[in-house]
């Protein structure tokens, strides 16, 4: 007779796990069953013979109340029972010659940590599930591992950050030689986030450069797939449950500003710091292949009945990169004494340049079942599924504000402007779409396209101005005021839409948007202080005494062309009480003098003042006011 062995209680167990079978499958109902059982003693590294020894030596399990098994359990038929709490080690191996049965949910413990550096974590070892000369019955939900999230790394004053990659989900190995029979779900494990890697560069100190900003996310892991080989597999009710890759980290870089210039004529405002931002990659969703071993396919077989996607696909993260600012120039302290030689204005800082890569989209999750007459043989017939592939991640990078060149300084020999600072490169690419399994029917109604590219946004910031050059003080004839500053350039931005993934239709190209940027202006040239020519006026203050109430008085005063050429000078603004003639445009031939006269006339008495106008561009200054004023009594 046939030994029994039950558990209960807590309990640590190093053995094997594989779930039970209401009905077995004979050797004479099930042909190529020997197949399988050959393949599960390999997998154990013993023969078969030897497989059944040791079960019947172990004799049967069943688990009650609370449990946690680990390593490779080998028993001659297993249950765990309705109300048991049952974990599992990673990399659990359960075998069972006889009916495997789970009755309750069965859980696989988390053990493994997120990684910091880059690079895919290592795969956890699978939950194993092996039955010879039985059947395996999911009446509860068998649930792997989950990955771990990996770490996110957020760097006030670092030149770089890495966000930690997610471990990989649990995968789920199920081989049977009779029928695999599902009233609850096989749910693999999901792979863990990526980590999120955030840094800005150091501020540059006076007059140096701000500091780099690199910052690259973590790659997504996995999800665990799940392998099934058995002489059947019946659905009443659970399904074989396909994870999404979950999405990479997010990625944020921004450069450290530019450290201004120590003055407004020494030295030169730093430049800001360059940032580079990566997304992280997403985790490849489960891949499903199951075999059955049979004689002929079955006819009408519905994909839906056996898988089921995941809902809710995650969106792939977003990714920036700011460059930083240019250092800003001092303003010049005003001066009272005229320099030999006047010093250059300090040239203004350039803004940091700026590249986003956008995080890539998850794959479609994938199906596969696989008719075969015997294990190893040329499949009779062969179903393929898979769901939606997930939107590539959206990129933007973005440049800091460049700054405008220092004023020359004024001097007898008037120094230059500074350098407006130009605009960093922005280059900036969005994330692939997740493809979609090539030639694969649409699965629970989800749809069969590749995944859109991401977004992809440059936006560089005008260039700045050059500094107005030095002006000319003092009186030197022939001497001009010196050159404005070179203008900033904008170095050309880029951008480069995701590619839609493959699928049916393929994903559509992520949108490339690029905002206008102008180079900056050149600096004025100062104003020269040779002697020329000009239009001279002869009084600027005209007293026109006293005048009786409701009387006139006046007086004139004369505009002296001394130029080589005509000029026109326009006279404006005497109204009311006080009168000007002529008025308006007045042409005044090459050296020649025009007279204006202006007069007060008023019915009040009182202090009476007001403004008289000349304009021309040939009137040092452009313009003259002469103050007309008076009193009637």
């Amino acid at each position: 007779m046939r030994s029994k062995t039950v558990w209960s209680g807590l309990v640590t167990c190093v053995g094997a796990l594989a779930l039970g079978s209401a009905t077995s499958a004979g050797a004479d109902e099930f042909e190529p069953g020997a197949d399988i059982e050959s393949h599960i003693a390999r997998r154990l590294g013993l023969d078969s013979a030897a497989v059944r020894d040791a079960a019947r030596r172990r004799g049967a399990m069943r688990l009650t109340g609370r449990t946690h098994l680990s390593g490779r359990i080998i028993v001659n038929g297993f249950r765990v029972e309705p109300g048991a709490e049952v974990t599992l080690e990673p990399g659990t191996t359960i075998v069972s010659v006889g009916d495997l049965r789970i009755d309750a949910p069965l859980r696989t413990a988390t053990t493994r940590r997120a990684r910091l550096r880059p690079g895919k974590a290592g795969k956890v070892k699978p939950l194993s599930l092996l039955c010879i000369d039985g059947g395996i019955v999911v009446t509860e939900e068998a649930r792997a591992a989950d990955g771990v999230d990996g770490a996110s790394v957020d760097e006030a004053n670092s030149a770089t950050a890495r966000g930690g990659d997610g471990t990989a989900g649990q995968s789920i190995v199920a081989k049977c030689t009779g029928t695999i029979t599902l009233q609850q779900d096989l749910v693999p494990g999901a792979g863990g986030h990526g980590g999120s890697a955030t840094c800005h560069g150091e501020g540059g100190t006076v007059g140096r450069n701000g500091g780099k900003a690199t910052a690259v996310a973590g790659d997504a892991g996995d999800a665990g797939s799940v392998t099934i080989e058995a002489g059947g597999l019946v659905s009443t009710g659970g399904r074989i449950v396909l994870r999404w890759g979950r999405p990479g980290g997010a990625a944020l870089a921004t450069g450290g500003d530019g450290g201004a210039a120590e003055s407004a004529h020494a030295g030169s405002a730093g430049d800001g710091g360059a940032a580079t931002a990566t997304g992280g990659d997403a985790g490849k969703p489960t891949r499903a292949a199951v075999t059955i071993v049979t004689a002929s396919a079955p006819t009408g077989f519905v994909l839906d009945t056996v898988f089921s996607v995941e809902p809710n696909a995650l969106i792939s993260a977003f990714t920036g990169a700011y460059g930083g600012a240019g250092g800003s120039v001092p303003a010049a302290s005003g001066g009272s004494e005229c320099a030999a030689r006047g010093r250059k204005g300090a040239d203004g800082g350039s803004s940091g340049a700026a590249k986003a890569v956008g995080c890539s989209g998850a794959d479609a999750a994938q199906a596969t079942i696989a008719f075969v007459p015997r294990r190893g043989t040329k499949p009779a017939l062969v179903l393929s599924g898979a769901g939606a592939a997930s939107d590539g991640g959206d990129a933007t990078a973005n440049t800091g504000t460049p700054r405008a060149g220092g004023a020359g300084e004024t001097a007898k020999s008037p120094g230059y402007g500074g350098a407006g600072g130009g605009v960093g490169a922005t280059v900036s690419v969005g994330g692939r779409g997740g493809d979609r399994l090539a030639g694969a029917l649409g699965l629970g109604g989800a749809s069969t396209r590749g995944g859109n590219g991401g977004t992809a946004v440059s936006r560089p910031k005008n260039g700045a101005d050059g500094g107005a050059g030095g002006s000319c003080c003092g009186v030197a004839a022939h001497r001009s005021g010196a050159p404005g500053g070179t203008y900033g350039v904008v170095r050309r931005p880029t951008a480069t839409g995701g590619k839609g993934g493959k699928g049916d239709p393929i994903g559509v190209d992520g949108v490339e948007m690029v905002d206008a940027a102008q180079n900056g202006k050149a600096g004025a040239r100062g104003q020269g202080c040779e002697k020329t020519p000009t239009v001279t006026v002869s009084d600027l203050d005209i007293n026109l005494g006293s005048v009786p109430k409701g009387q006139e008085t006046s007086d004139t005063l004369t505009i002296t062309n001394g130029t080589g050429a005509s000029v026109t000078v326009n006279v404006a603004g005497l109204s009311g009480d006080f009168f000007a003639f002529p008025k308006g445009d007045v042409v005044i031939p090459a050296g020649e003098t025009v007279t204006i006269t202006v007069g007060l006339s008023s019915n009040t008495t009182g202090n009476k003042s007001q403004t008289l106008t000349l304009t021309a561009p040939e009137i040092v200054g452009g313009s003259k006011q002469v103050t007309v004023h008076g009193k009637v009594n």
